[in-house]
This record gives structure tokens, sequence and C-alpha cells, in this order.
């Protein structure tokens, strides 16, 4: 296009073609054009302004076929987030689906859902499904996708838990002891937290042990994150050393920052040191770059978090952040940071590609 080799050089250039050039290339897709769209994208120079460019069209276009668009994405995206972008895509594609056409919406899965980083998603939608569709419908689906069986057992159980809390405490009664047993309580609790977490809690106590005890705690404290932000924070604090302590209490202190940003330091000073602290301090610092001051929260992150690699990590991305709000102040102190080498030039080249 010619008004492109009239731009100017210089960074307003890129400025311009990073916020235009997805919307032409996704006017192209609407007419069919994609072999014109993709030339357009690649008048962006390869990095990360480029695959995002790449990401918002394959998401947002008004692609004939949701295969279509994954599989272009997958053959033009090139940097290192390559893989996080597509796993982002596949679920966004998923999601636009599911509310059009079931059927597509699963076959797409099928396809395209493999391993365990897509486990949760698959039974979040399926779990939709199960709220919005048919009992005679879901039936259906079982038998033709046997695939996602699992799935949908676990969801009519945290449906019936949610519904009929006692039916579903004599359905878990009649299986045996063992793994589905563990699961399957689980799945209960989490629906029936979703009705009556007081209830839930009060039989999870009384009744698991173990990991399914942890793992049933974590969901009713999820659940009400928002309403008891203490009890969540008190029930986390209650489980052992875990991948689903330490993210559970990222998600707390993410949200304390943004609600009682006074009181979270205090709090997240009375956790022992380990992985799960240092994961509660780098959500804290999260919730305070949205909702306070930029360099307040890399500051907070860089004394708080002990871990040194936890640590590199989260200011990694909370300067990303900043990027995004205040890209000169971001500079410069990212310039002026203790930040290895190739983190700040990764930092740096990423906001010279937009």
């Amino acid at each position: 296009m010619k008004w492109i080799e009239q731009l100017p050089g210089g960074k307003g250039r890129q400025q311009v073609l990073s916020r235009v050039i997805p919307k032409i290339a996704i006017t192209l897709i609407s007419d069919g054009k994609i072999e014109e769209a993709t030339a357009i994208i690649e008048q962006l120079p390869e990095g990360r302004a480029r695959d995002r460019a790449i990401s918002r069209v394959a998401y947002l276009g008004p692609w004939k076929d949701s295969q279509e668009a994954v599989n272009w994405a997958q053959q033009h995206l090139k940097g290192e987030d390559k893989d996080r972008l597509m796993k982002e895509l596949l679920k966004n594609r998923a999601g636009l689906l599911i509310q059009r056409d079931p059927k597509d919406a699963l076959t797409f899965m099928a396809r395209n859902f493999k391993g365990d980083d897509f486990s949760q998603s698959r039974l979040d939608f399926i779990h939709y499904l199960g709220e919005v569709e048919s009992v005679e419908d879901m039936a259906k689906w079982m038998d033709e996708f046997p695939q996602f069986c699992g799935d949908f057992v676990r969801s009519s159980r945290r449906r019936e838990a949610r519904c009929e809390p006692s039916a579903a405490l004599a359905h878990l009664e009649q299986l045996p002891s063992g793994e589905e047993r563990q699961k399957a309580s689980v799945d209960l609790v989490a629906g029936w937290a979703e009705s009556d977490p007081s209830a839930a809690l009060l039989w999870t106590e009384k009744s698991l042990e173990g990991e399914a005890r942890a793992r049933a705690l974590y969901e009713i404290a999820c659940n009400i994150l928002l309403r008891d932000p203490q009890k969540a924070a008190s029930l986390a604090e209650s489980l052992p050393e875990s991948e689903e302590r330490a993210e559970l209490l990222y998600k707390i202190a993410r949200n304390s920052a943004e609600t009682d940003p006074r009181r979270g330091p205090d709090w997240l000073k009375t956790l022992p040191s380990g992985p799960s602290r240092n994961k509660a301090f780098s959500g804290f610092a999260s919730g305070l770059i949205r909702y306070s001051d930029a360099k307040t929260a890399i500051q907070w992150a860089n004394t708080a978090i002990e871990d040194p690699i936890v640590r590199n990590e989260a200011i990694k991305s909370l300067a990303e952040e900043w990027l995004s709000i205040d890209g000169e102040a971001a500079m410069q102190w990212i310039n002026q940071s203790s930040l290895p080498d190739e983190t700040r030039k990764q930092l740096l080249d990423s906001k010279k590609d937009e």
C-alpha cells in the first residue's frame, strides 16, 4: 500500500503501523483475502509487535473456519512468545465457538486441546455447556465426543452438588474408595461451594484428608475470594506448600493490592518463607501496578521477593506492563535497573518493536 511507503521512518511510523495494520488485516480477512492480509502483516518488522498483531487478527478476524485462523497463526508466529500466544488463541477461539455452535466448539477442542495445559479450559467450557444446554444434548455429545466423557461427568457432578447436594453426597457414597472417589469429592465440593460454601467447608473438614482435602479447600477459597478475602486467606494458609497454595496466595494478594493495599503488606509479612510466599509477593506487586504506582510496585517486588529467579521474572513482567502504561518512564527505569543485561535488552527491544 502506497500510504505505508509514504510514512516517515522512526518510532512514530512503527506505532502507527502497529495500531492500523491489524485493523486493515481484519477487514481483508472478512473479504476472504487471506494472502493480502498476510502481506500487510509482514509490513511490520519481526518481533513482539508483529506477533501480537498476528494473534489479534487470528482471534478477532471474521474467519470462516476457526481452524483456518489457528493454522494461519501457527504458520506466521515466530517469536519467543509463540507458545503462549497460541494457547491463548486456542482458548479464545473456543470461547467464541462455544457460544455460537457447541458441536463445532467440541470438534475444535478435540483437535486442539491437547495435554494438561488445557485440562481446566476443557472442564470450564463443558461446564458452561451443561449450564445452557439440555440434558439430552449433553448425553448426545458424550457419545459423540468420548474423549471428553470425564469432563462431562465432572461437570454433571458439580452441577448436581450445587443444586442438590444431598443427592450428590448419596451418589458419592456409592463410589468405591480410591482415586476416582477422591476426584469426585473435589468436584462435589467445587459445585457445592457455589451455592453454600459454609456447608461445603464443614463437610470437607469432617470428611476429607490429604490431597483431596487440600484441593477441596482450594476450590472453596477460590469461590469465596471476592466475598470474604480474609477467610480465603485463612484457608490458603492452612494448605501445605504446593502449587495450589502458591496460586491461591497469588490471587488473594493481587486482590488485596486492588481492594486494600494498605493492609496487604502486613498480612504478607506473616507468611513463612518459601515458594508460595514469593508468589504472594509477586501477586501483590502485580495488583499494585494496575491500581497504584508502577515504580512502587517494582520496588516492592525487588525488595520483598526472596528467590532471585522469581524476583527477576516478576520484575520483568511488571516492567512489560509498565511499558504499555508509560513507556518513557518505564524505559528510563529499565536503563538504570539492576536487571540482567539480557532481560533489559529484551524489554527495551520489545518497546522499539512497537
